[in-house]
């Protein structure tokens, strides 16, 4: 197991650097994350900008668990419209009739996010990302290929405070054999006193595997802003289709630092 400990003694070693440059090197820039929502937003980090945001996820089925930890995802910065994204669902470990105690690595996900227009009065705000798994997981959770996925981004202000985001997914993913896996979701977030803010979505997969149905989730959660480099959130979801984890529950946090920036 030196190979786990060797894992999470990195990821704290980098959540540890993350709070020091976000204490020592303030900036006036705000924080944008793509946790914890299904969701992926139309915004970048910004030029020279690490960001760093991670978490852990429990699914419950029916005599099955899976937990997700803890779902690194790392935001590099390159200039004021694109980011470099690297990162996975991290150590996973499951429960159940079909996979009693399987443990090991998730596969390893690399993209870029290209935000190609601001939101306008009638246009909502676009960005592209695409990305492109590859089989660095474990024997029992690898998909054994490389997957590429295409996401189109939309993000709308909406009157009385609510913002409205969504996207358009398209992955071709490996299962003994290639399938087409289309997905779309719509989030609806709005804040809260306190520095919180809530959100709600739904989102659809058109199958989880190739021979599966189309599975549909609800999620619902919380973030809550500590100071402008660091955000906590929870959140919990559960299925509208027969497919799909009957619920889920997870937290996270997000750390922003600019510490290669100049000044």
């Amino acid at each position: 197991m030196r190979w786990l400990h060797a894992y999470f003694g990195a990821v704290a070693l980098l959540v540890y650097m993350g709070a020091v440059c976000a204490q020592s090197n303030p900036t006036e820039a705000g924080l944008t994350t793509d946790r914890a929502e299904f969701t992926v937003t139309t915004d970048v980090v910004g030029d020279r900008v690490l960001q760093m945001e991670m978490g852990a996820l429990e699914e419950i089925s029916a005599g099955s668990r899976l937990l997700h930890g803890p779902c690194p995802l790392v935001r590099i910065g390159i200039g004021n419209n694109v980011e470099v994204r690297v990162g996975g669902d991290g150590f996973l470990a499951s429960t159940g009739r079909d996979s009693l105690n399987a443990k090991g690595m998730s596969d390893l996900s690399v993209g870029v996010k290209w935000k190609l227009a601001n939101e306008t009065r009638f246009i909502p705000a676009i960005a592209l990302n695409p990305s492109i798994s590859a089989p660095a997981g474990s024997r029992q959770f690898t998909s054994s290929g490389y997957d590429p996925t295409l996401r189109l981004a939309l993000a709308k202000r909406l009157p009385a405070g609510f913002r409205a985001s969504g996207n358009l997914n398209a992955s071709s993913l490996t299962d003994g054999r290639r399938f087409l896996q289309r997905g779309m979701s719509l989030c609806i977030e709005h804040d809260l006193p306190a520095r919180f803010v809530a959100y709600g979505e739904v989102y659809t997969l058109s199958a989880l595997d190739r021979h599966g149905a189309a599975s549909t989730m609800f999620n619902t959660g919380l973030f809550h802003g500590l100071g402008k480099r660091m955000q906590l959130d929870v959140e919990a979801g559960h299925r509208l289709s027969d497919c799909g984890p009957a619920w889920f529950a997870g937290v996270g946090f997000v750390v922003r630092f600019d510490g290669w920036r100049e000044h």
